[in-house]
């Protein structure tokens, strides 16, 4: 990795002097040393799992670290192989799979600060490096997703630090095969931990073809000095593919194996239930015993694909390809008004947004068509996958905080010398406001970030003190052979037993489902925004009493809001 001497906006260009890289360096590692600072006091101070995706991911682990291929091969076709690979060679040295998880996600954190602030040194400046990593360091998302048991960070990494190679070779006049096997070894290992990475085999070699064919500068025409380079496009393109492909495969022939049809992951079943059942809730499609009363949708698609997808066919005859578009359609404009009415404000604070848009309006008068190539190139490679997904959430959308901090960064730059141009009568150093710029957008995450080191007692899905005792019930029962049906897998995790998940299905379904899978517990929860059908049972005396006997209940403002159930044998 090397520092730009010169960034691609000179000095004169920016109206202010950039900095040398005999004071870059030091800096630099100053913020790098920082962000990991924050990121260790937030994995000491790390008690729950923030997402319940985490404990399918400590499975995982649990089964890499085995180094038996029999375990591995039995998790279900929703599983990438390199987080819990990366994570299993620390619990190969003593940490158990949960802290191995954290720690992977933290250093893949401390490696994304990393490649924004070589990104955006190239793209723009090193003050604007610089910046961009300090925004990122301290963005409480970020710190949070840094020691979790999720695969964001390790995507993140993989993503941002190709994008960085990638940009190098986008503003070289050759190309570099060994470069390109590089980048895609970095992009294939992103799909190998979240496979929304496949994205990039097509837009790698669509915005180096795009580098090609602009001149550097304002002119959009090909360039007699670029002519060798569009040659070597083709080169270039048929060595990132091949590399690519080859590493795809490997996901591509799992999942298949599972399925019994090709396929990138298992979120293929997820999308068919949502497009074929689009008269039934989110959850009632996935959760729901319409394929098979003993197995809910979700689970029977994932391993038997194609059944699936005839028995949905005439289950809604009137579904068609058609309508699977429309239904992905309808989600996208969903998660668009989401991410604006709900997330905007955990990926940015007020002052980031306007610093943000300053960025982008600083890069549309500048008019540099190969820069504004590559942000969009970047920005559709982030926030593609996110807007359709079946239903998008703030983690799925932290992927997009690195491109958002490179914005600001040029926005606060932007701002600093708009100021000093347009209000020369002052007597202040453009370096004076420029710092005061700094400062504002760097304080602006100070009460988040406080909030973020504080050592959490809960997350929005479950709260370990209250599920301590219903714990406690399960690790009791050990004699015998438990198993819990539950909508998450906390308590299971918690209680060490074996999960199951619940379905969405009325009393009758839900016992038969029970004695099917050999299950002898359920938890409950009644403050659900949609209830699953048989919890009015359980509001009820009588209904569930026959088949079930009570063990543990939690109720807030004399409301019921969760129980803990144990089928009786007789039933």
């Amino acid at each position: 990795m090397t520092i730009p001497d010169a960034s691609l906006f000179s000095a004169r260009e920016t109206s202010m002097q950039d900095l040398s890289q005999r004071w870059f360096l030091p800096i630099a590692a100053i913020i790098v040393l920082c962000a990991l600072l924050l990121r260790l006091i937030a994995l000491q101070n790390a008690a729950v799992l923030s997402d319940h995706d985490g404990i399918f991911y400590i499975d995982s682990i649990k089964a890499y670290g085995s180094w038996q291929w029999q375990q591995i091969n039995a998790l279900n076709s929703d599983s990438t192989p390199v987080y819990p690979f990366f994570a299993a060679l620390f619990t190969s040295v003593g940490f158990d799979p949960e802290s191995a998880g954290r720690w992977v996600s933290l250093v893949a954190g401390v490696v994304v600060v990393i490649s924004v602030m070589l990104l955006a040194s190239h793209l723009h400046s090193r003050l604007a490096g610089l910046l961009a990593a300090a925004l990122l360091a301290v963005n409480p998302l970020s710190v949070s997703l840094s020691v979790s048991v999720l695969t964001e960070m390790l995507y993140q990494a993989f993503i941002f630090l190709g994008m960085y190679f990638l940009f190098t070779q986008f503003m070289a006049r050759r190309l570099s095969m060994m470069m390109a096997a590089a980048i895609a070894l970095v992009f294939g290992l992103s799909f190998l931990t979240k496979t929304e990475g496949i994205l990039f085999i097509g837009l790698c070699p669509l915005i180096l073809l795009a580098g090609c064919v602009i001149e550097p500068g304002n002119q959009d025409r090909v360039p007699a000095a670029f002519r060798p380079r569009l040659s070597g496009w083709w080169r270039w393109s048929l060595v990132f593919l091949l590399l690519f492909v080859t590493l795809a495969s490997l996901q591509v022939m799992h999942v298949g194996q599972k399925m019994g049809v090709p396929a990138l992951n298992g979120r293929v079943a997820w999308q068919a239930l949502v497009a074929y059942l689009p008269d039934h809730s989110t959850a009632a499609a996935i959760y729901g015993l319409d394929l098979d009363p003993a197995t809910t949708n979700i689970t029977y698609a994932r391993s038997n694909y194609e059944q699936a997808r005839i028995k949905l066919e005439q289950l809604n005859s009137a579904a068609t390809g058609s309508n699977a578009l429309l239904e992905r359609a309808k989600f996208s404009a969903k998660n668009i008004d989401k991410i604006y009415r709900h997330f905007l404000d955990q990926l940015l604070s007020p002052i980031g947004v306007f610093f943000l848009l300053f960025g982008c309006l600083y890069l549309i008068i500048e008019q540099k068509l190969r820069v504004i190539g590559f942000v969009f190139f970047m920005a559709v490679g982030v926030l593609l996958a996110p807007v359709i997904h079946t239903s998008v959430v703030p983690r799925q959308m932290a992927q997009a905080i690195p491109l958002f901090c490179i914005l600001q960064a040029m926005g606060v730059i932007a701002t600093a010398r708009y100021i000093s141009e347009h209000f020369k009568h002052v007597a202040i150093k453009t370096e004076l406001i420029a710092t005061c710029l700094i400062m504002l957008a760097l304080f602006s995450q100070a009460v988040p970030i406080y909030k973020t080191m504080r050592v959490p007692v809960a997350n929005a899905e479950y709260d370990p003190a209250i599920l301590k005792e219903p714990a406690a019930l399960l690790m009791q029962s050990q004699g015998e052979s438990v198993r819990l049906a539950a909508r998450k897998s906390y308590l299971s995790y918690m209680a060490g037993v074996q999960g199951v998940q619940l379905p969405f299905t009325d009393l009758t379904g839900l016992i038969s489902y029970l004695q099917a899978n050999d299950t002898n517990y359920i938890f409950v929860e009644f403050d659900l925004h949609e209830p699953y059908p048989f919890t009015k049972d359980f509001l009820q005396d009588n209904p569930y009493k026959a088949d079930f006997s009570q063990l543990w209940s939690y109720s807030e403002a004399g409301r019921l809001v969760a129980g803990l159930y144990q089928l009786k044998e007789e039933s």
